[in-house]
């Protein structure tokens, strides 16, 4: 029905013309308006553009609706070549052009143009929406460039707006990377302060330490999480332990046990083997270990004495094995 009326809406603007009359700007502004709307957009581009060759001058609300036409259509270029017409005929875009073009340019990852309209949007006086701002964050933070990450996160926090859980991901991910640790502790606070669960990001900035092979870094995080009482996991303190062994920092790994605590060793998947002849067990035990009714005392008390005696560290040096108990029962069969 919409199709037929605007297929109807031309022809008779076609016959004006044909008989001699001069179509008014409101019968220019209604079919540029209606065809660009109904997605026939080379069609509302030649009424505009007949309608500037007659001589009339277009009005903001038509720049308006042109622009977010070939905004919904995904035509960008075209756009933003409106866009410039626009001002350069003296209008001034509204707050809500000046968002859907900032938004439609960042989502499609044209950061450029995108940024190029960011600072006059400012400077007119309209505030970008929190969306706005983290769109804008996130895609600086996926380009790894911190200074406008957090340029952009001071201006929202300043405006009163808050961030959200993507956002303060995003950059938290971005300051890990970059081995920012202390801004990347204030970052995480005031995500606390203001209602979020941080355990989670905490732990995944923990391991991106870990993985990048930062020993220091990671065991400094660690520290900030305790003293600021965000917990993690006994995985992620497994691989930091087994990190620290690697690269012989002993006397950093045995407080790491103590933190996984002795009751969850086996959680913690680490088992030392004991040279204590009262831990050496018989053939037949050692065929079944389930009849070793003596493996969960020895094995918590060969735990016990590594890390009060060191050990740990000395077991390492003498390359003795660094397994779990459990598998080591395993493979004595």
């Amino acid at each position: 029905m919409v199709v037929y009326c605007l297929d109807a809406a031309f022809k008779l603007f076609q016959e004006m013309k044909d008989i001699g009359m001069r179509p008014s700007f409101s019968v220019f502004a209604s079919l540029v308006d209606s065809m660009g709307k109904a997605g026939r957009l080379d069609a509302s581009m030649k009424v505009y553009m007949e309608m500037q060759a007659s001589g009339l001058r277009p009005s903001a609300t038509m720049y308006v609706s042109l622009i977010e036409s070939f905004v919904k259509a995904g035509n960008l270029d075209a756009a933003l070549r409106l866009w410039d017409e626009m001002k350069k005929a003296g209008f001034r875009p509204n707050y809500g052009l000046y968002t859907m073009i900032v938004e439609s340019h960042a989502k499609s990852w044209k950061l450029e143009i995108a940024m190029s309209v960011f600072p006059d949007m400012e400077k007119t006086g309209f505030l970008p929406t929190a969306s706005t701002y983290s769109r804008f964050l996130e895609m600086h933070a996926a380009f790894g460039q911190v200074d406008s990450a957090m340029k952009l996160y001071n201006s929202m926090t300043n405006a009163g707006l808050r961030p959200g859980l993507n956002t303060y991901t995003s950059l938290l991910t971005v300051l890990a990377s970059k081995k920012l640790v202390d801004v990347a502790a204030k970052i995480l606070l005031e995500m606390k302060a203001v209602g979020f669960s941080v355990d989670v990001n905490a732990s995944d900035v923990l391991m991106i330490y870990i993985k990048d092979g930062s020993v220091g870094l990671a065991l400094t995080w660690l520290r900030f999480m305790g003293a600021s009482g965000i917990r993690t996991d006994n995985f992620i303190i497994r691989q930091l332990f087994e990190s620290c062994m690697k690269n012989g920092l002993y006397e950093s790994a045995e407080p790491l046990l103590e933190t996984a605590s002795i009751t969850n060793w086996r959680k913690v998947q680490v088992g030392i083997l004991c040279k204590d002849d009262s831990c050496a067990r018989s053939s037949d035990q050692q065929k079944d270990p389930r009849k070793c009714s003596a493996e969960e005392a020895c094995r918590r008390s060969c735990a016990e004495k590594a890390y009060r005696r060191s050990f740990l560290k000395e077991a390492c040096r003498q390359s003795f094995v660094v397994k779990s108990w459990r598998d080591f029962c395993r493979e004595s069969l």
